[in-house]
């Protein structure tokens, strides 16, 4: 960061500032979608800490990956497939279909034991 002077031509005017080094080979670009809430709240924060909503992600981000590199690792586990015949399956009912796998697990409950 660099101090410069300048006055314009006029000495009464001059004009002191300071200058950073930008090099966009220091910085990388990149578009996420966030909540438009999360969002406002993240642009009220910059300007009560009187701060770039840059910043703000950042420390964000960092505070993030400190958090989770400072846990403990999980131990892996195997997952168990069924490999055999389906027992119990409705044949009227697709597992790809969400909606009706939530009828046919509800098709014998009343309105309240749904809830």
């Amino acid at each position: 960061m660099a101090l410069h002077t300048w006055c314009g031509g006029d000495p009464k005017r001059q004009v002191t500032f300071k200058c950073q080094d930008l090099r966009l080979t220091s910085v990388a670009r990149t578009t996420f979608r966030l909540d438009p809430e999360l969002l406002a709240e993240a642009k009220a924060l910059a300007a009560r800490q009187h701060r770039t909503l840059n910043s703000i992600m950042e420390e964000a981000l960092r505070r993030a990956i400190a958090e989770a590199e400072s846990r403990p690792i999980a131990e892996p586990f195997a997952l168990h497939v069924h490999v055999g015949p389906a027992h119990g399956l409705a044949v009227d009912v697709s597992i790809d279909d969400n909606a009706a796998l939530l009828d046919q697990m509800e098709a014998d409950l009343s309105v309240q034991e749904r809830r």
